[in-house]
């Protein structure tokens, strides 16, 4: 596997998610290969997570360090922001975070997990949250 799949497979274990964009996983490679804290564990942990079949052998072999990386991980995932390193280690996170583009915003997976529209993006009529989402 390259340094993609492996951060994909990451991803997996992570999220939880069994299929994700694939190219938003590239945007978040990208990003997390040159952030302060991240890029530090970043190689470390794909070689861990590429041995891992599911997340329960992944968090049975994660350090404290990697640990905090897979809650920034997550986040990002799942809200579309990445937080700083320091909340990654910390209960308490970021305030004022934002996601870097409408595109990522979007697809965050905080949407299907809770099978809603992304807020601001429903177009639609009186009455259609009692529909799943089609996107």
């Amino acid at each position: 596997m390259n340094a993609s799949q492996q951060f994909y497979h990451l991803s997996q274990l992570v999220t939880g998610f069994g299929e994700l964009s694939v190219d938003v996983t590239e945007g978040y490679y990208q990003k997390l290969s040159v952030a302060e804290g991240y890029r530090d564990h970043l190689d470390s942990l794909l070689q861990l997570a590429s041995a891992c079949a599911t997340t329960e052998e992944l968090i049975s072999k994660v350090s404290n360090q990697q640990q905090a990386f897979c809650k920034g991980l997550a986040f990002l995932w799942y809200a579309s922001e990445l937080i700083s390193w320091a909340s990654a280690n910390s209960a308490l996170l970021d305030k004022d975070r934002a996601p870097a583009s409408e595109r990522e915003y979007y697809s965050g997976l905080i949407w299907q997990a809770i099978r809603a529209h992304p807020l601001g993006l429903s177009g639609g009529y009186y009455g259609y949250w009692k529909y799943e989402p089609e996107n």
